[in-house]
């Protein structure tokens, strides 16, 4: 590996703490290598793997191989401290994936800056779901607001630079905890010596297995639990030793994070039923049937929601379409087909705005009342579904979606099929990969509001998704 000596009077070295990681290591290895800043080394601490770790790392010339037999993850980051000699250690979990830059941020962060201790940045994973990859998005959105107010400073423990002299000076990593907290403690301890800032364009890419291994909201209680009993224990120390105002702006900053991400995570994600029910599976009785609903949205769309109507005929299949109200007054044609191939339409707004979930609830309520009545006038059916464009969700906007008599229903199995450049192979791929018995999967016949928008790829990528689906056993169904 290319190794790069001093860069703006600082010299990073870079430290990978890892136990049985053969699986991630070497992918990890690599994206170092690629930096676009070089560290004047590379140190993994190998904490008693009994997989290929050790053998994979002596397979990378000028990467050092420690072995720390001690249990625990500060343990081996106390051993890559003890082993290094960089003015500041960047730790990086085994299973991160850097981007090229990631390195080149964190010394611009740090230029000029002589008060600053730590730097914090976010995270996102390469293999989560797209459930997860919402949540973790907005999670550090909200963190990046609050800590541009000054109102949070933490240091996430998956990858975080931070200045050698400090650390030594507080003694070191605390070995005493075992894995969870141990981040907590660090950033407890370290706001007391100077400066911790947060990077947002330093991103790091890790692996989301943690949370596949013991479940989504397990995951959330260790951290988050372990976040407040710490911040508790600080409050009743700082209530009788010490100035409490940093321990009052920690259990804010945790409480404004938790409230802002739970909002978003109501608005953004189809999964959520914070705001009111919705529907985004099938019911239990055809899920175990193995059967899948194919819905689409934003037409009619000319020439291309009617091929998608032909290959729906020609499989013999129905589907579920949610339908724009403008886009169904300019073609009255399509619309009346859809209703007699015995395929369903569904409410899809009149406008599609992005500004639809922000309307005032009569506003809201007059749009899809609208779109009702034109589907009603072309077909005689009136429609029971709604999905709000783009899966965005407030209070308001669902109520007035019940009290037009609409069922909200959004997915569980979509892709980026409505962008231009995204292939039909690469549609189909990730749509497969998705389904499963009860899914709901969504394509696009059509684009907002543009008429006759090019949608061969989707129309491709949808003959392979129904082929390989009847191949598999699945059988469709309309909501």
């Amino acid at each position: 590996m290319k190794q790069h000596v001093v860069e703006k009077g600082i010299s990073i070295s870079l430290i990978i703490p890892a136990k049985n990681e053969e699986a991630y290591l070497r992918a990890c290895l690599d994206s170092v290598a690629q930096q676009t800043l070089h560290p004047i080394e590379i140190i993994v601490v190998d904490n008693g793997s009994t997989d290929n770790t050790a053998d994979i790392v002596k397979s990378y010339d000028g990467v050092v191989y420690i072995h720390e037999p001690r249990p625990g993850l500060p343990q081996a980051r106390q051993a890559g401290l003890d082993a290094s000699t960089g003015s500041w250690l960047v730790y990086i979990d085994a299973d991160s994936r850097l981007p090229k830059d990631y390195l080149e941020q964190i010394v611009n962060a740090l230029d000029g800056q002589a008060d600053v201790v730590a730097v914090s940045n976010p995270s996102r994973f390469y293999d989560g779901t797209r459930v997860l990859d919402v949540f973790i998005r907005l999670f550090f959105f909200n963190f990046s607001v609050l800590a541009r107010l000054g109102l949070v400073r933490f240091i996430f423990g998956g990858s975080f630079a931070i200045r050698r002299t400090a650390l030594v000076d507080l003694g070191g990593f605390n070995t005493d905890i075992h894995f969870y907290g141990e981040d907590t403690d660090l950033t407890r301890r370290m706001q007391d010596v100077g400066r911790i800032v947060y990077v947002p364009d330093a991103w790091n890419s890790t692996s989301a297995r943690r949370y596949k291994e013991l479940g989504f909201w397990k995951t959330i209680w260790y951290y988050a639990s372990v976040y407040m009993r710490m911040s508790v224990f600080d409050m009743v120390h700082s209530f009788f030793f010490a100035d409490r105002s940093f321990v009052i702006r920690r259990v804010f900053a945790a409480f404004a994070i938790v409230v802002s991400t739970i909002t978003f995570y109501g608005f953004f994600s189809p999964a959520s039923q914070v705001f009111g029910k919705t529907e985004r599976t099938l019911p239990l009785q055809e899920i175990s049937e193995k059967t899948v609903a194919l819905t689409f949205d934003d037409g009619p769309n000319g020439t291309y929601t009617e091929q998608v109507l032909d290959i729906l005929e020609r499989e013999q299949i129905h589907a579920t379409f949610f339908l724009i109200g403008k886009n169904a007054e300019a073609y009255p044609d399509i619309v009346k087909r859809i209703a007699s191939d015995g395929d369903v339409i569904g409410n899809h707004s009149y406008s599609h705005s992005f500004f639809l979930p922000f309307y005032q609830e009569k506003k809201a309520e007059q749009e899809l009342a609208l779109t009702n009545t034109i589907i009603t006038d072309e077909t005689g059916v009136t429609p029971t579904l709604f999905r709000p464009p783009h899966g965005w969700k407030t209070p308001h906007l669902l109520h007035a979606a019940r009290k037009e008599g609409l069922t909200v229903v959004t997915w569980n199995d979509m892709t980026i099929d409505y962008v231009a450049y995204v292939k039909s192979g690469k549609i189909a791929k990730e749509i497969l990969e998705g389904v499963k018995p009860g899914s709901i999967i969504v394509l696009h016949d059509g684009l907002n509001l543009l008429s006759d928008i090019d949608r061969r790829q989707t129309i491709d990528a949808l003959e392979v998704i129904i082929k390989t689906l009847k191949e598999e056993g699945y059988s469709f169904v309309t909501l």
